[in-house]
């Protein structure tokens, strides 16, 4: 009985929380476009408030994506992909999305990345779920003219002499 009470609770804080991480890019989208709205001939603020508006989308689908991956992992329906894609390539999308944002905030974005096999194999859709939430946290919670950064690098592998390990380090 104990034990259902803890889940139940686990249960009512976790939709607390969502609820209130998705109401912070719910309202930057509606105030976005309330402002480019407001008034249609000023073209650069039309541009800033729809650039706003789709990094606040891309988030959005993120913590949606983050509770329907909770859902799927309680219910024993998680599966993870193997799908073959580049890191660079996939570096630089995480780079492209999270840039604007830390900009938008007033912060200094930077980034490395220190691989040397390209090539990799994986769950990449997941894998960028975790970096884009662990880099929004931080540009969540790191003050106006504060810098956030992302290093990627190539760690020995543990067990397989063919496999490859990243390190990923948000600070």
């Amino acid at each position: 009985l104990a034990i259902a009470r803890e889940a139940s609770q686990a249960k009512s804080d976790f939709l607390s929380t969502m609820s209130h991480d998705i109401r912070t890019p719910m309202n930057a989208i509606i105030g976005m476009t309330e402002l480019a709205l407001s008034d249609l001939s000023d073209r650069e603020q039309i541009h800033e408030s729809f650039t706003t508006i789709k990094s606040s989308s891309a988030h959005l689908i993120s913590i949606i994506n983050d509770i329907l991956d909770i859902s799927r992992i309680e219910s024993g329906k998680a599966e993870m992909l193997q799908e073959q894609f580049s890191s660079r390539e996939e570096h630089q999308k995480i780079v492209k999305r999270i840039a604007p944002l830390a900009e938008a905030k007033g912060l200094v974005f930077t980034h490395s990345l220190d691989i040397r096999h390209d090539c990799c194999i994986g769950d990449v859709a997941r894998l960028n779920r975790v970096v884009d939430n662990l880099l929004s946290n931080a540009i969540k919670f790191t003050p106006e003219g504060g810098r956030v950064e992302l290093r990627v690098e190539e760690i020995a592998p543990v067990k397989a002499p063919d496999a490859v390990r990243y390190r990923f380090i948000v600070s």
